[in-house]
């Protein structure tokens, strides 16, 4: 839906920083050509699988792509597990053309910050409001901004916030065994 709100045409050019094993490269060809980079040699791999031209092992803080070869760049859950954030997206500003979009999902609200965060190697999350000083900050202009599975958020919230204590902690456990077992349920 995003990115038919800002293009109209679909012959773009697209670069998914931290492809991971690809799953999103049949979706985004529906808009056109895909490139992916990703910083793990066992995503690429098994990213290869969809046959695309342009797949790379690469670091978001250094691509290997020129000055303005992208309409879209996607930064989808990744620049939360980049110590230097900020450097990881002046290096999608520079690829993408002057019109170009980038696009980017980030988990939300320090406050439900907890294990899970640490053994998803996430370095913070981010609020709406230090969003706006970080793009401030790196002279981007912002076209939409807001929370999504946002009708999760306060029960996660909840049991995020209690693990924290003694009698709850052992509830971090069970939390994360939820976030990381979900996918083995065939309705979800």
């Amino acid at each position: 839906k995003e990115i038919k709100n800002y293009f109209n045409n679909n012959n773009l050019k697209i670069l998914d920083i931290g492809c991971g094993t690809g799953s999103n490269f049949e979706f985004l060809s529906k808009f056109g050509q895909v490139s992916g980079v990703d910083n793990s040699t066992l995503a690429i791999k098994h990213a290869k699988k969809y046959k695309f031209k342009t797949l790379k092992k690469s670091r978001a803080e250094k691509l290997p792509f020129t000055k303005g070869t992208f309409d879209l760049v996607l930064l989808l859950d990744v620049i939360e597990h980049i110590k230097d954030d900020e450097k990881a997206i002046l290096e999608a500003r520079r690829v993408l053309k002057k019109d170009g979009v980038i696009l980017i999902t980030v988990p939300a609200m320090q406050i439900i910050w907890s294990r899970h965060d640490e053994m998803q190697g996430h370095f913070r999350r981010y609020s709406k409001n230090n969003f706006y000083k970080f793009a401030k900050n790196l002279d981007l202009e912002i076209l939409n901004i807001n929370y999504f599975n946002f009708f999760l958020a306060v029960p996660i919230g909840i049991v995020r916030i209690l693990s924290r204590t003694p009698l709850f902690s052992k509830v971090a456990n069970y939390d994360s065994k939820i976030n990381f077992g979900v996918v083995n349920y065939p309705f979800i």
